[in-house]
């Protein structure tokens, strides 16, 4: 609770930046779909403004929902798998001890609007597993539809709702039923309107993000190092190395034993984060695009803490395994909390132009140059 004020403090506070204040005008605009992505982070914003205008904390108020609501259902994911609660504390603190979640879920974002829907989509196959009803299905598909409807790159979840398909036993059973093909339906009709949008605009926003995925450049040390790099600091310095390793097992664990549960949350991590860690040998990777991996991650990692004593494995490796889980999360909330004071209180910029709020200070007084300008001599628009 302590935690959420804090992102609420920060979402206040801090003045929006430039492409948050791009993704506002989205907020009032009445049309199907843009060229850059989905519409659902302009129906975020809309709801956060509906309840407090059109302020800093109006914008931003869909990411502290979010938050919660990620949160909520990692907790549920890990309790329904494990019946542990230590694990589940583990779920719940590790979003904030990463700095991409305890605090940047404030900073609007499409992803911020993606995640909640693509963990929802991770929750209601794991209640088919764990219930065996089918109807999960079709609870799935909606999800997925929503998760499209807020960004594209959620397509790449895909290949572990195949594996968890495909790779255990009862993959003929899924494969001859009708509910999985109904759930596929259901995520295409969320998705309509941003079909529709490009069917009208000559496909225009799948062209857009077509050519990121297929650019061509050179290698790049420079480009790889910025992406780990970034990965370690938005995930955490402890806690990545943390959740990596229980990713790992997890995989090792469902590929061996063809767990349903365990397949689908380590591939949909290692997929995408091997995705990106390719695309990084040539182009910069997005802060932002990586973001909607990890909350899988992190379930898989609490389970796997948990797996650990009852699968016989040395007593000094399940100790040191929750010893580092501990400082984890200890050093990740501090870290967090520190960079929360850094932007709210301290007066300076430490590190430059790296600093993605710091670099566009000023940017206020730009925006009076140029509407002095456009007073001046009496146009329009720019």
């Amino acid at each position: 609770a302590a935690l959420t004020v804090r992102r609420v403090g920060y979402a206040g506070v801090i003045d929006l930046r430039t492409d948050e204040a791009y993704y506002w005008t989205w907020s009032k605009e009445s049309v199907l779909s843009f060229l850059d992505h989905p519409p659902g982070i302009a129906w975020l914003i809309r709801f956060g403004t509906a309840i407090f205008g059109d302020t800093n904390l109006g914008v931003r108020f869909g990411g502290i929902v979010a938050m919660l609501v990620t949160q909520l259902l990692l907790a549920d994911i890990v309790r329904r798998v494990t019946h542990d609660v230590r694990a589940v504390v583990f779920a719940v603190l590790m979003p904030e001890a990463a700095l991409y979640y305890g605090l940047l879920m404030a900073k609007v974002a499409p992803d911020t609007a993606m995640i909640p829907f693509a963990v929802a989509m991770l929750w209601a196959l794991v209640r088919l597993h764990e219930s065996d009803n089918p109807r999960w299905w079709l609870a799935a598909g909606l999800f997925a539809g929503l998760a499209l409807l807020s960004k594209f790159t959620v397509i790449m979840l895909l290949p572990a709702v195949i594996a968890f398909v495909l790779v255990p036993d009862w993959r003929r059973r899924w494969l001859l039923s009708q509910y999985p093909w109904r759930a596929a339906l259901i995520a295409l009709l969320v998705f309509s309107p941003v079909l529709i949008w490009n069917m009208q605009h000559d496909w225009a926003a799948f062209r857009f993000q077509a050519v990121r995925a297929v650019a061509t450049h050179p290698f790049s040390f420079r480009t790889v190092g910025e992406f780990l790099g970034m990965q370690f600091g938005l995930v955490g310095f402890v806690l990545l190395p943390v959740v990596l390793s229980g990713v790992s097992l997890t995989a090792w664990r469902g590929y061996r034993t063809r767990e349903p549960v365990a397949l689908l949350l380590s591939t949909a991590v290692l997929v995408p984060f091997c995705y990106f860690f390719w695309k990084s040998l040539t182009l910069r990777v997005g802060d932002t695009w990586p973001m909607f991996l990890w909350p899988a991650g992190f379930a898989a990692t609490a389970i796997n803490l948990t797996l650990l004593p009852r699968e016989g494995w040395p007593e000094r490796f399940v100790r040191s395994s929750f010893w580092w889980m501990r400082v984890a999360l200890i050093s990740g909330i501090a870290f967090v909390v520190a960079v929360f004071l850094y932007y709210v209180a301290a007066p300076w910029n430490l590190i430059g132009r790296t600093d993605p709020v710091g670099a566009e200070a000023g940017y206020q007084q730009v925006v009076a140059r140029a509407e002095a300008q456009l007073q001046q001599t009496g146009a329009n628009w720019i």
